[in-house]
């Protein structure tokens, strides 16, 4: 997925929708998190870290939402330092009895936060974009193309002035509230709803002025 490998992601989405347990040291570390900080912890895994790492080991926590998940920064770009050593402090006292983590010292530890709601409405996007643009160039000759990014979508009109014409003609509503009924079908933890959906319009005019035609220019621009 987007931060998450495969794996990781099938198995922290398995604890959410309740199908696979936690291990007894995430359930322990996630129900103090909970009651200490108000921050919900799908899974918690230490592992090893691969070189260069200056740390020996990274203790991955995956959070369930975007509120909690910002509790562990002070700014966009400043970790919150003070909570994620508490936590990983606390985390290795939990494990101290389970597992073999007794030389692990917290300064050992980089802890890495992983915002699930993210990775889980990309992986949704993801899914319902595909069968959204397929039926969408199939019953409508006024879209060109349509891809994913992320948890947002474009849909491409082949002129810039369709986008307004299409807003006032009702198509593009009409294609939100499409969008909007496949995305649900693919939104297994019901992350998405009519008011945090992000379905932009673009044009092929745009792309070919600005981005040499290429739809994967437009996506890294």
């Amino acid at each position: 997925m987007v931060i998450l490998d495969d794996d990781t992601y099938v198995s922290a989405k398995n604890i959410a929708l309740g199908t696979t347990p936690r291990s007894q040291i995430a359930n322990d570390f996630a129900t103090w998190a909970a009651s200490n900080h108000a921050i919900e912890i799908i899974d918690a895994q230490l592992h090893e870290s691969e070189p260069p790492s200056k740390y020996g080991y990274t203790l991955r926590m995956i959070i369930a939402n975007t509120q909690d998940y910002q509790k562990t920064n002070l700014s966009p770009w400043k970790r919150n330092e003070q909570l994620l050593t508490e936590m990983a402090e606390q985390y290795l006292v939990l494990a101290a009895g389970q597992s073999d983590t007794a030389s692990i010292r917290p300064a050992d530890l980089f802890v890495v936060c992983v915002d699930f709601s993210q990775e889980a409405m990309t992986e949704a996007n993801w899914r319902a974009t595909k069968e959204f643009g397929l039926e969408v160039k199939r019953k409508h000759p006024a879209v060109w193309d349509v891809i994913s990014e992320f948890y947002c979508s474009v849909v491409f009109y082949f002129h810039e002035t369709d986008i307004i014409v299409h807003e006032d003609s009702g198509l593009s509503q009409a294609l939100r509230n499409e969008y909007y009924s496949i995305l649900k079908t693919h939104d297994d933890l019901n992350l998405f709803s009519k008011d945090n959906i992000c379905l932009k319009f673009d044009s092929k005019e745009n792309v070919d002025r600005n981005y040499a035609g290429s739809l994967f220019y437009y996506s890294r621009g």
